[in-house]
């Protein structure tokens, strides 16, 4: 195994304004930290918003949507299929009883 290495890097000439006691520097990236969170929660609540929105027409657009009509097969015992049509009010099929059980 080899040891791990460190770099040591030399101090900037660059003064720490955390040193001095100025806390406006503190504050001002607090600010900031606060600002870009508030402004990714709003980018996120409008999402949320419309995406709800969206989904609110879509639901108002698929209720809209005409009614399908179940329409009458008759099945035989070898898996021959029969269509009989769609029922209607008009009553002209008579649908027995073991076809509406599950």
């Amino acid at each position: 195994m080899t040891p791990h290495k460190s770099t040591t890097y030399k101090p900037l000439p660059v003064e720490n304004p955390f040193k001095q006691g100025q806390e406006r520097a503190y504050a001002d990236l607090l600010a900031d930290a606060v600002r870009t969170k508030n402004f990714a929660l709003r980018v996120v609540g409008i999402g949320v918003l419309a995406a709800f929105i969206l989904c609110l027409l879509l639901f108002r657009y698929a209720v809209s949507l005409q009614q399908t009509v179940p329409v009458l097969v008759n099945v035989m015992p070898n898996g021959e299929a029969q269509y009989l049509g769609e029922v209607r009010q008009s009553g002209a099929f008579q649908v027995p009883e073991i076809a509406v059980q599950f």
